[in-house]
């Protein structure tokens, strides 16, 4: 009998040992759920257009400025409420000016280095049973750091708050465009799908026309801010779109833009002005006479209104 009970219990260990085992087995090989890689797709707002001027398309990142940078912010939503942009607010904490390349200048397939992938907020490992969300903000061209392709600055990693870049229009080259775009409050995807950044223009642009200057050797135009004056710097936040921290040039004795040519040519210009109503400026032209000397036009004052992504062309009529 007691050796009865004795195999009774011994069975018993040995299922539960089995049980235990099978169970943690079982455990080890449950489905993983997929890292799903961060991945891109630029497309051009063509909302609006600018006449007389090649845009900055998709395939002009590339062969221009060799991509774009982007801030990503990652919102986990920790709270009581699921993970969003600026509530509260944060630093570009997941991507910060990351440089985002393309394969070739027509049809580029996006890349960056090193690959991140979404946030996994799901299972045991899970801070919160709230929804995670990935906020993107792309300008282009891109930027390492310093000056280059007009664009002086952009917010450093430690900056809490919308990103943004700065800019500073050239007085005598047309300048890079500058464009932005956004993906706000995003949610992990499936693998295949890509967040999708359509780029809008950020400035508007200054041209001219002389419809009336035949005969004339014409030398120059030069603008000058005047009154009102011109804008040509200021700061651009990549969430809303707007420009803050202006400098605007109303010196009349300071040449803001410049196109220097021998002979001129009747149509020119497709200088950078940050966008705003009623801008103030004059144009003095200069033109060589007969006998090779220099001539100056009296100044021709302008009020024009310059929105973003089109191109304000001036009708000069010389006296």
């Amino acid at each position: 009998m007691r050796k009865h009970i004795i195999s009774k219990w011994l069975l018993m260990a040995v299922a539960t040992v089995v049980t235990a085992c099978s169970s943690d087995k079982d455990e080890l090989f449950l489905p993983q759920e997929a890292p799903v890689p961060v991945l891109f797709t630029a497309t051009d707002d063509d909302a609006t257009t600018r006449a007389n001027e090649e845009r900055m398309t998709s395939p002009q990142m590339v062969a221009q400025a060799g991509g774009f940078g982007v801030f990503t912010y990652y919102s986990n939503g920790n709270g009581a409420t699921d993970g969003a942009y600026g509530s509260p607010a944060t630093t570009a904490n997941f991507m910060h000016n990351q440089l985002v390349t393309g394969t070739n200048a027509v049809d580029p397939v996006w890349t960056y280095t090193p690959l991140k992938y979404w946030p996994n907020e799901t299972g045991a490992t899970a801070k919160s049973n709230h929804v995670d969300k990935l906020s993107f903000f792309a300008y282009a061209p891109y930027i390492a750091a310093g000056t280059t392709y007009n664009i002086t600055g952009f917010s450093p990693a430690n900056f809490v708050g919308d990103p943004w870049v700065t800019y500073n229009s050239p007085s005598n080259l047309p300048g890079y465009d500058l464009v932005y775009a956004k993906a706000v409050n995003q949610v992990k995807p499936t693998l295949t799908d890509k967040v999708t950044l359509n780029f809008a223009h950020a400035l508007a642009a200054l041209s001219f026309e002389i419809v009336d200057g035949a005969g004339l050797n014409l030398q120059k135009l030069e603008v000058f801010g005047w009154k009102g004056g011109i804008q040509t710097a200021g700061k651009l936040n990549l969430y809303t779109g707007d420009w803050s921290e202006i400098t605007t040039k109303t010196d009349k004795t300071e040449v803001v833009f410049v196109k220097e040519e021998d002979p001129l040519p009747a149509t020119g210009g497709n200088w950078k002005v940050i966008p705003g109503d009623d801008q103030e400026f004059f144009v003095r032209i200069t033109f060589k006479n007969a006998n090779g000397d220099m001539k100056v036009i009296p100044e021709m004052p302008f009020k024009e209104d310059f929105e973003a992504g089109k191109n304000k062309i001036i009708k000069i009529t010389i006296p």
